[in-house]
C-alpha cells in the first residue's frame, strides 16, 4: 500500500512539474490595453502596472536602453530592429503577449547594455548567464533565471541598467534629453 501511494504521489509531482514548466510560454493576458509607444515615461509607468513583463514591453524597454529613445512602430518591426542590432535572439518566436523569463530579460538587457563580461556569458551567450551578469553588476536582484519577472521588478532592472550605462560611459545620447537637474532655491 505504501509503495502504491508513494508512486501516485510521485507521478502527481512529475505532472505538476511538467505543467509548471510551460507557464513562461503562456500569454499573460489577451485583454491588456495597448502598450504606449509615445514616450519612455509612459512605457515605464505601463510596465510598472503589469503583473509580468511581456515580450512587447521587454523588447520596447531594451530598444529604449540600446537606442535611448522609444520605438514607435509595431511589434514585428521592433523585433526586426532588435534582431538586426543583435539585441534580441534570432531564434526567439515570442508573440507580443508572451511572458518573458528572467533568462530572456538577462539576454535582452545584457545585449542592450553591451555587457560583455563573465566567462559563461561571453562564451555561450545564453540568457541564464546574462541574468547572472545582471546580478553581478547589481542590475538585477536575486532569484533564479527561469522565473517570470513582475512589472515592478523590471522597472528596477531598467532603471539600474540606465545607471550602469551612465557609470561605464555608454549612455545613449537621447538619455540626456531631460536636461539638467533643477536647482533648489533657498
Amino acid at each position: 500500500m505504501f509503495v502504491r501511494t508513494t508512486g501516485i504521489v510521485l507521478m502527481a509531482a512529475v505532472v505538476v512539474t511538467l505543467v509548471g514548466c510551460q507557464t513562461p510560454c503562456a500569454r499573460v493576458s489577451a485583454t491588456q490595453q495597448d502598450v504606449p509607444t509615445g514616450s519612455s515615461a509612459e512605457l515605464m509607468e505601463y510596465i510598472g502596472n503589469q503583473p509580468f513583463v511581456t515580450a512587447e514591453t521587454g523588447y520596447r524597454a531594451a530598444h529604449m536602453i540600446y537606442f535611448g529613445e522609444p520605438f514607435d512602430g509595431d511589434f514585428d518591426e521592433l523585433r526586426s530592429v532588435l534582431i538586426a542590432n543583435d539585441v534580441a535572439n534570432r531564434g526567439w518566436k515570442h508573440a507580443e503577449g508572451d511572458a518573458l523569463t528572467r533568462s530572456d530579460i538577462g539576454f535582452l538587457i545584457c545585449r542592450a547594455c553591451n555587457i560583455r563580461t563573465g566567462v559563461n556569458w561571453t562564451l555561450f551567450g545564453l540568457g541564464r548567464y546574462g541574468y547572472r551578469e545582471l546580478q553581478y553588476h547589481q542590475i538585477a536582484g536575486p532569484g533564479g533565471e527561469f522565473a517570470l519577472v513582475s512589472g515592478g521588478e523590471f522597472q528596477g532592472i531598467v532603471r539600474r541598467a540606465d545607471e550602469y550605462q551612465r557609470r561605464v560611459g555608454q549612455a545613449p545620447a537621447a538619455s540626456a534629453e531631460l536636461g539638467a537637474e533643477p536647482t533648489s532655491t533657498p
